[in-house]
C-alpha cells in the first residue's frame, strides 16, 4: 500500500510543476463548479483484489478568488456492501487546471445485513482542460477506511459556474 500511495504522489506533483505557467495563462478561477468522476476502484487492505465500478460527485465554492474552495463530496461504489461516502471537501488550487481535493467523511456499508458508518478520507487529484462549457482530463483519488483502502484513476468532468 505505501509503495502505491508514493507512485500516487509521485504522478500527482507532474502537473503541479505548471501551476505557475498555467497562472500566466489565465486570468481567474471558477467561483463554483459541480464535478462527477467515474473510475474503477481497486481495493486494498481486508477487502485486497476487489475492484468495484464507482461514481463520485462533488461541488464546490470557491473562497473569493482565491485558491481554496470549500464544499461537499459523494461517492458510491457498485459493490457488494453498498458503499456510499458522505464528505466534506476542502479543495486547493494551485494552478487554474490542477486541483487536489481533502475529504474527510462517513462511508455507510453493509455487512451481514446491518448498516455500519465508518470514518474515511479521501485525498484526491484532479487535471482539467477546458473543453466548451465543461472542464474535462483525469483524475486519481485514494480513500483510507480503518479496514479497507482504494484507488481509482478515471474521468473527471466538471461544470463550472
Amino acid at each position: 500500500m505505501k509503495k502505491v500511495f508514493s507512485i500516487f504522489i509521485l504522478i500527482s506533483t507532474f502537473p503541479l510543476l505548471r501551476a505557475q505557467s498555467e497562472l500566466e495563462e489565465h486570468d481567474h478561477f471558477h467561483q463554483r463548479e459541480i464535478s462527477i468522476a467515474s473510475a474503477p476502484a481497486f481495493f486494498f487492505g481486508e477487502e485486497a483484489g476487489s475492484v468495484a465500478w464507482g461514481l463520485h460527485a462533488e461541488y464546490a465554492h470557491r473562497l473569493g478568488e482565491k485558491r481554496w474552495a470549500l464544499g461537499a463530496a459523494y461517492e458510491h461504489l457498485w459493490d457488494e456492501h453498498q458503499h456510499r461516502t458522505y464528505s466534506l471537501n476542502f479543495q486547493y488550487s494551485p494552478g487554474y487546471h490542477t486541483h487536489l481535493s481533502f475529504e474527510p467523511g462517513i462511508t455507510t456499508e453493509f455487512h451481514d445485513g446491518v448498516r455500519e458508518w465508518i470514518p474515511t478520507f479521501h485525498l484526491e487529484f484532479a487535471y482539467e482542460w477546458e473543453i466548451g462549457l465543461l472542464d474535462v482530463g483525469p483524475y486519481a483519488e485514494v480513500a483510507v477506511e480503518p479496514h479497507a483502502q482504494h484507488l481509482s484513476a478515471g474521468l473527471h468532468v466538471a461544470l463550472p459556474f
